[in-house]
C-alpha cells in the first residue's frame, strides 16, 4: 500500500471520529419518514455530470409531491448547476466551484446553519478525497446520512 493511502486511511480515520455519523437501517429510515421527522434533506451531487444530475431530478419530485412541506435543498457543480437550476421542487442550490475555495468554505458554513435532518449524497463513482472530507464537515450534523453509489445500485438491479 502507498504511503499516500495509508496517510487518506489514517485521515479518513481520524475525520470519521470528530464528526461522526448515526447510522439507521432503511426499517428505521422508513418509519421516521412515516413518522414526519425528515423535514429538510440536503442532496449533495458536486462533481460534473449533466446526465446524472438529470436522472436524480425525478427523486426531487416524488419527494416533493410525498411532502409538501418538505425542504429539499442541493449542492452542485458549476457544471450541472445549469441543469437544474429552475428545478421547482428545489428550495435553495449551492453552486459548489472547484477552484474557489472562498466559496466552497461559505457552502460548507451556510449548510452547517440548516438543520438537515438527512444529507443524501450521490456518486457515480468513487468520490474524491477532499470532497469526503468536506461531506463529513457538512453532513455531521445531520441526523442522517445516506451514501448512493450508482454504481452499487446498478448491480442490485442486475
Amino acid at each position: 500500500m502507498r504511503f499516500e493511502n495509508i496517510f487518506r486511511n489514517f485521515l479518513a480515520k481520524i475525520i470519521s471520529l470528530l464528526f461522526p455519523v448515526k447510522k439507521v437501517t432503511a426499517n428505521e429510515l422508513f418509519d421516521l419518514w412515516n413518522d414526519g421527522k425528515i423535514k429538510k434533506i440536503l442532496f449533495v451531487r458536486q462533481n460534473q455530470g449533466i446526465g446524472d444530475m438529470l436522472l436524480l431530478t425525478p427523486v426531487f419530485r416524488i419527494l416533493k409531491e410525498a411532502k409538501r412541506d418538505l425542504q429539499i435543498d442541493l449542492i452542485a457543480s458549476s457544471h450541472n448547476y445549469v441543469a437544474i437550476k429552475t428545478n421547482p421542487y428545489l428550495n435553495k442550490i449551492y453552486v459548489w466551484k472547484k477552484s474557489n475555495i472562498l466559496n466552497n468554505l461559505s457552502i460548507i458554513f451556510r449548510t452547517r446553519r440548516v438543520d438537515y435532518n438527512m444529507a443524501i449524497v450521490v456518486w457515480s463513482h468513487t468520490p474524491f478525497f477532499y470532497f469526503f472530507f468536506v461531506c463529513k464537515i457538512i453532513i455531521s450534523k445531520c441526523n442522517y446520512f445516506i451514501r448512493f453509489f450508482q454504481s452499487l445500485w446498478r448491480k442490485q438491479l442486475e
